[in-house]
């Protein structure tokens, strides 16, 4: 019997991928059909590309090979870049508080990190807690959500009782 085509009779589970992320062939079937009309289902094929995958990839090549000849198959993909992570790569310029403050984000830079290794400035994060600090508050989150994956870290910050007010006195009189 001689190899006639291949089909893949199963689609693997996951057809959807960040960039960066490899093929996964899991839960996929793959069948051989001969001139005989026959069937046998192989997983000694070749798929492509093996290599991580980039916004430019759009679709799985599966490749079978026996006795001499070849037959191919292809798979749709989407690949897109995503969230991986945020950073503070610049922390506020209030970590120091008392009790009742709220956390002040000035000066505080938040980069967002992606699957194809870029990343950028965001500004659009958001905080918690959002309310007056107590001294049992320590850290600050910080989240950052865009197109449904969210991610966060963490600003550690001290909160302590504000000083008990002792005496005032006159240090610059009045000229008249």
């Amino acid at each position: 019997r001689t190899l006639v085509s291949i089909e893949i009779t199963t689609p693997p589970v996951q057809t959807a991928y960040a960039t960066g992320d490899y093929f996964n062939r899991n839960g996929m079937v793959v069948t051989a059909k001969y001139d005989d009309n026959t069937t046998a289902i192989v997983s000694n094929y070749q798929v492509s590309p093996n290599t991580p995958l980039t916004l430019e990839d759009t679709k799985i090549t599966i490749t079978y090979r026996e006795i001499g000849v070849s037959a191919t198959a292809e798979i749709p993909i989407t690949v897109k870049n995503v969230l991986r992570k945020i950073e503070i790569t610049q922390p506020p310029y209030t970590v120091d508080y008392y009790v009742d403050d709220k956390f002040d984000n000035t000066g505080m830079i938040v980069e967002a990190f992606y699957s194809d290794g870029s990343h950028k400035p965001v500004t659009t994060y958001t905080w918690e807690p959002t309310r007056a600090l107590t001294e049992q508050d320590n850290t600050i989150t910080i989240s950052y959500t865009e197109d449904g994956v969210t991610a966060t870290t963490y600003q550690d910050i001290t909160v302590g009782e504000a000083p008990d007010l002792v005496s005032i006195a006159i240090t610059n009189p009045p000229d008249k």
